[in-house]
Protein backbone atom coordinates (compact mmCIF):
# COMPACT_ATOMS: atom_id res chain seq x y z
CA UNK A 1 0.00 0.00 0.00
CA UNK A 2 3.00 2.45 1.05
CA UNK A 3 4.26 1.86 -2.64
CA UNK A 4 1.05 2.49 -4.63
CA UNK A 5 0.80 5.36 -2.18
CA UNK A 6 4.43 6.41 -3.23
CA UNK A 7 3.26 5.64 -7.29
CA UNK A 8 0.02 7.92 -6.83
CA UNK A 9 2.04 11.29 -5.58
CA UNK A 10 4.27 10.58 -8.45
CA UNK A 11 1.59 10.29 -10.87
CA UNK A 12 -0.31 13.45 -9.79
CA UNK A 13 3.29 15.57 -9.46
CA UNK A 14 3.89 14.34 -13.14
CA UNK A 15 0.76 15.33 -14.87
CA UNK A 16 1.61 18.87 -13.70
CA UNK A 17 4.92 18.61 -15.42
CA UNK A 18 3.96 17.16 -18.37
CA UNK A 19 2.21 19.22 -21.11
CA UNK A 20 -1.84 19.55 -21.24
CA UNK A 21 -2.31 19.93 -24.79
CA UNK A 22 -0.61 18.77 -28.03
CA UNK A 23 1.90 20.93 -30.06
CA UNK A 24 -1.33 21.78 -32.18
CA UNK A 25 -3.64 22.97 -29.29
CA UNK A 26 -5.63 20.02 -28.54
CA UNK A 27 -6.53 19.52 -24.71
CA UNK A 28 -4.79 15.98 -23.44
CA UNK A 29 -6.73 13.58 -21.59
CA UNK A 30 -6.52 10.53 -19.56
CA UNK A 31 -7.86 7.77 -17.69
CA UNK A 32 -7.68 7.63 -13.84
CA UNK A 33 -4.42 5.95 -12.28
CA UNK A 34 -6.62 4.52 -9.51
CA UNK A 35 -9.96 2.85 -8.57
CA UNK A 36 -10.56 2.20 -4.89
CA UNK A 37 -12.49 -0.57 -3.69
CA UNK A 38 -13.82 -0.65 -0.18
CA UNK A 39 -16.13 -3.76 0.03
CA UNK A 40 -16.01 -6.37 -1.86
CA UNK A 41 -18.30 -7.56 -4.19
CA UNK A 42 -20.09 -4.04 -4.43
CA UNK A 43 -19.57 -2.26 -7.38
CA UNK A 44 -21.35 0.78 -6.36
CA UNK A 45 -18.04 1.07 -3.27
CA UNK A 46 -15.39 1.52 -6.30
CA UNK A 47 -14.35 5.03 -6.80
CA UNK A 48 -12.28 6.52 -9.12
CA UNK A 49 -8.88 8.20 -7.97
CA UNK A 50 -9.64 11.28 -10.64
CA UNK A 51 -12.33 12.29 -12.98
CA UNK A 52 -10.97 14.32 -15.65
CA UNK A 53 -13.78 17.21 -16.80
CA UNK A 54 -16.04 14.35 -14.87
CA UNK A 55 -15.94 11.98 -18.40
CA UNK A 56 -15.43 8.82 -16.57
CA UNK A 57 -18.69 6.44 -15.19
CA UNK A 58 -18.13 6.60 -12.11
CA UNK A 59 -18.86 2.67 -11.47
CA UNK A 60 -16.70 0.11 -13.02
CA UNK A 61 -18.48 -1.67 -15.70
CA UNK A 62 -17.46 -5.10 -14.60
CA UNK A 63 -19.85 -7.66 -12.39
CA UNK A 64 -18.74 -11.25 -11.13
CA UNK A 65 -16.14 -11.15 -8.21
CA UNK A 66 -14.97 -7.85 -7.13
CA UNK A 67 -12.17 -7.76 -4.36
CA UNK A 68 -11.82 -4.63 -1.46
CA UNK A 69 -8.88 -3.11 -2.48
CA UNK A 70 -6.57 -0.78 -5.06
CA UNK A 71 -7.17 -1.46 -8.55
CA UNK A 72 -3.96 0.38 -10.86
CA UNK A 73 -4.64 0.69 -14.24
CA UNK A 74 -3.59 -1.83 -16.24
CA UNK A 75 -4.18 -1.01 -20.45
CA UNK A 76 -6.10 1.30 -22.31
CA UNK A 77 -8.02 0.69 -25.49
CA UNK A 78 -9.57 2.57 -28.21
CA UNK A 79 -10.71 2.79 -31.78
CA UNK A 80 -8.38 4.75 -33.30
CA UNK A 81 -9.16 7.08 -37.03
CA UNK A 82 -11.81 4.34 -37.69
CA UNK A 83 -14.94 5.79 -40.12
CA UNK A 84 -17.63 3.44 -38.78
CA UNK A 85 -17.39 3.72 -35.53
CA UNK A 86 -17.20 6.08 -32.34
CA UNK A 87 -14.01 5.65 -30.62
CA UNK A 88 -14.72 5.70 -27.12
CA UNK A 89 -11.65 4.60 -25.00
CA UNK A 90 -12.12 1.50 -22.22
CA UNK A 91 -9.14 1.79 -19.54
CA UNK A 92 -8.82 -1.53 -17.58
CA UNK A 93 -7.21 -1.93 -14.17
CA UNK A 94 -5.88 -4.65 -11.91
CA UNK A 95 -5.61 -6.18 -8.95
CA UNK A 96 -3.94 -9.41 -7.39
CA UNK A 97 -6.02 -10.36 -4.39
CA UNK A 98 -4.10 -12.36 -1.29
CA UNK A 99 -4.50 -15.74 -3.12
CA UNK A 100 -3.06 -14.20 -6.16
CA UNK A 101 -5.48 -14.36 -8.35
CA UNK A 102 -6.17 -11.05 -10.87
CA UNK A 103 -8.94 -9.16 -10.82
CA UNK A 104 -9.92 -6.71 -13.40
CA UNK A 105 -12.02 -3.57 -13.67
CA UNK A 106 -12.54 -1.43 -16.26
CA UNK A 107 -14.15 2.07 -17.58
CA UNK A 108 -15.46 3.66 -19.79
CA UNK A 109 -16.57 7.56 -20.36
CA UNK A 110 -20.46 8.22 -19.73
CA UNK A 111 -22.34 7.05 -23.20
CA UNK A 112 -26.22 6.84 -23.64
CA UNK A 113 -25.95 2.80 -23.35
CA UNK A 114 -24.41 2.96 -19.95
CA UNK A 115 -25.21 5.49 -17.60
CA UNK A 116 -28.36 5.75 -15.59
CA UNK A 117 -29.65 9.21 -16.51
CA UNK A 118 -30.45 8.85 -20.18
CA UNK A 119 -29.49 12.39 -20.42
CA UNK A 120 -26.46 12.68 -18.61
CA UNK A 121 -24.07 11.32 -21.31
CA UNK A 122 -21.46 12.77 -23.53
CA UNK A 123 -22.09 12.83 -27.32
CA UNK A 124 -18.42 12.37 -27.78
CA UNK A 125 -15.51 10.55 -29.36
CA UNK A 126 -11.98 10.41 -27.71
CA UNK A 127 -9.29 8.48 -29.46
CA UNK A 128 -5.54 7.39 -28.80
CA UNK A 129 -2.83 10.10 -29.01
CA UNK A 130 0.28 9.53 -30.93
CA UNK A 131 3.01 11.57 -28.91
CA UNK A 132 6.50 11.13 -28.67
CA UNK A 133 6.14 9.63 -25.13
CA UNK A 134 2.93 7.73 -25.57
CA UNK A 135 3.07 3.62 -25.54
CA UNK A 136 -0.20 3.10 -28.12
CA UNK A 137 0.68 0.23 -30.56
CA UNK A 138 -1.69 0.57 -33.77
CA UNK A 139 -3.12 -3.03 -35.22
CA UNK A 140 -5.53 -1.75 -37.92
CA UNK A 141 -8.32 0.49 -36.58
CA UNK A 142 -7.42 -0.63 -33.23
CA UNK A 143 -5.23 0.98 -30.49
CA UNK A 144 -3.44 -0.82 -27.29
CA UNK A 145 -1.37 0.70 -24.77
CA UNK A 146 -0.11 -1.60 -21.96
CA UNK A 147 0.89 0.89 -18.59
CA UNK A 148 0.41 1.11 -15.17
CA UNK A 149 1.20 5.21 -15.74
CA UNK A 150 -1.89 6.84 -17.64
CA UNK A 151 0.86 9.26 -18.96
CA UNK A 152 1.70 7.11 -21.09
CA UNK A 153 -1.65 6.59 -22.74
CA UNK A 154 -2.64 10.10 -23.58
CA UNK A 155 -5.68 10.84 -25.43
CA UNK A 156 -7.55 13.23 -27.42
CA UNK A 157 -11.08 14.91 -28.21
CA UNK A 158 -12.17 14.02 -31.37
CA UNK A 159 -12.60 17.55 -33.61
CA UNK A 160 -15.94 17.95 -32.71
CA UNK A 161 -18.17 20.22 -30.77
CA UNK A 162 -21.67 18.75 -28.91
CA UNK A 163 -24.02 19.57 -26.22
CA UNK A 164 -23.76 17.53 -22.90
CA UNK A 165 -27.54 17.00 -21.86
CA UNK A 166 -31.35 17.77 -21.83
CA UNK A 167 -33.29 18.55 -18.91
CA UNK A 168 -36.36 16.37 -19.71
CA UNK A 169 -37.16 14.26 -22.63
CA UNK A 170 -39.70 17.23 -24.23
CA UNK A 171 -37.09 19.61 -24.98
CA UNK A 172 -33.99 19.61 -27.24
CA UNK A 173 -31.32 21.48 -26.37
CA UNK A 174 -28.56 22.02 -29.19
CA UNK A 175 -26.23 23.84 -31.43
CA UNK A 176 -27.72 25.73 -34.49
CA UNK A 177 -26.54 27.32 -37.83
CA UNK A 178 -29.47 30.22 -37.17
CA UNK A 179 -32.41 30.35 -35.47
CA UNK A 180 -34.38 27.55 -37.76
CA UNK A 181 -34.85 24.97 -35.32
CA UNK A 182 -34.61 22.21 -38.22
CA UNK A 183 -31.10 22.74 -38.24
CA UNK A 184 -30.06 21.72 -34.60
CA UNK A 185 -27.84 19.02 -34.02
CA UNK A 186 -26.13 17.75 -30.70
CA UNK A 187 -22.80 17.64 -32.27
CA UNK A 188 -21.10 19.53 -35.39
CA UNK A 189 -17.44 17.80 -36.64
CA UNK A 190 -15.25 20.16 -37.75
CA UNK A 191 -15.75 19.31 -41.54
CA UNK A 192 -19.18 20.40 -40.78
CA UNK A 193 -18.34 23.83 -39.21
CA UNK A 194 -15.66 24.05 -42.22
CA UNK A 195 -18.07 23.50 -44.28
CA UNK A 196 -20.32 26.31 -43.40
CA UNK A 197 -17.72 28.76 -41.64
CA UNK A 198 -14.49 28.39 -44.01
CA UNK A 199 -11.24 28.65 -41.77
CA UNK A 200 -12.49 30.75 -39.79
CA UNK A 201 -11.85 32.57 -36.10
CA UNK A 202 -14.94 33.31 -35.43
CA UNK A 203 -17.52 30.87 -36.66
CA UNK A 204 -20.78 31.88 -34.88
CA UNK A 205 -23.21 28.81 -33.57
CA UNK A 206 -26.41 29.28 -31.94
CA UNK A 207 -27.34 27.32 -28.85
CA UNK A 208 -30.89 26.56 -28.33
CA UNK A 209 -33.97 24.96 -27.11
CA UNK A 210 -37.00 23.22 -28.75
CA UNK A 211 -40.23 22.11 -26.78
CA UNK A 212 -41.85 19.51 -28.63
CA UNK A 213 -45.12 19.84 -26.59
CA UNK A 214 -45.20 23.89 -27.13
CA UNK A 215 -45.36 23.67 -31.26
CA UNK A 216 -42.03 23.09 -31.34
CA UNK A 217 -41.26 26.28 -29.87
CA UNK A 218 -37.56 27.64 -30.59
CA UNK A 219 -36.10 29.49 -27.39
CA UNK A 220 -32.17 30.55 -27.86
CA UNK A 221 -30.01 30.35 -25.18
CA UNK A 222 -27.08 32.02 -26.60
CA UNK A 223 -24.07 31.97 -28.85
CA UNK A 224 -21.08 30.97 -28.88
CA UNK A 225 -17.76 31.59 -31.50
CA UNK A 226 -15.36 29.23 -32.23
CA UNK A 227 -12.24 28.84 -33.96
CA UNK A 228 -11.83 26.75 -37.11
CA UNK A 229 -7.97 28.58 -37.93
CA UNK A 230 -5.67 25.15 -37.26
CA UNK A 231 -6.49 22.14 -39.08
CA UNK A 232 -8.73 19.72 -36.63
CA UNK A 233 -8.77 21.86 -34.16
CA UNK A 234 -11.73 23.55 -32.58
CA UNK A 235 -11.22 26.43 -29.46
CA UNK A 236 -13.84 27.62 -27.94
CA UNK A 237 -13.33 31.82 -28.34
CA UNK A 238 -16.37 32.81 -26.46
CA UNK A 239 -20.30 31.75 -24.95
CA UNK A 240 -22.21 34.27 -24.26
CA UNK A 241 -25.88 33.68 -22.70
CA UNK A 242 -29.00 35.49 -23.77
CA UNK A 243 -30.32 37.31 -21.10
CA UNK A 244 -33.86 35.45 -21.64
CA UNK A 245 -32.23 31.93 -21.12
CA UNK A 246 -33.28 29.64 -18.41
CA UNK A 247 -29.57 28.90 -17.79
CA UNK A 248 -25.88 29.78 -18.18
CA UNK A 249 -23.75 28.47 -21.47
CA UNK A 250 -20.42 26.65 -19.63
CA UNK A 251 -17.68 24.72 -21.26
CA UNK A 252 -17.41 21.05 -19.61
CA UNK A 253 -13.67 21.67 -18.01
CA UNK A 254 -11.26 20.75 -21.65
CA UNK A 255 -13.59 19.27 -23.70
CA UNK A 256 -15.40 20.89 -26.39
CA UNK A 257 -18.76 20.12 -24.34
CA UNK A 258 -21.46 22.89 -23.80
CA UNK A 259 -24.16 22.60 -20.98
CA UNK A 260 -25.94 25.37 -19.66
CA UNK A 261 -26.16 25.31 -15.86
CA UNK A 262 -30.00 26.16 -14.50
CA UNK A 263 -30.13 29.54 -12.89
CA UNK A 264 -30.17 29.69 -9.30
CA UNK A 265 -33.49 31.31 -7.88
CA UNK A 266 -32.45 33.51 -4.63
CA UNK A 267 -34.08 32.05 -1.71
CA UNK A 268 -34.41 28.18 -3.02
Amino acid sequence: MKFKSVLFLFIIFSKSVYADNTPYGQPILYCPQLIECTRADDLTSCSLSDNESDMWRNAPLNGGQIAEGTYTLKKVESVYQSTKIRPIPTCTYSYTDVQNVEKLLSITIKTKENTNDEWDYYPISITAYLGKTSMWNIYGENASCISENPLWCPLVQAPEIAYLNNPRPSILFGLFYSDNHLDGKKMFTYQELINRCGPSSSCKLKVGLVDWFEYNLYTRTGTMILNLQSPDIITVVSLKTSSISPCTLKQKGALNLIYCEPTKVPGR
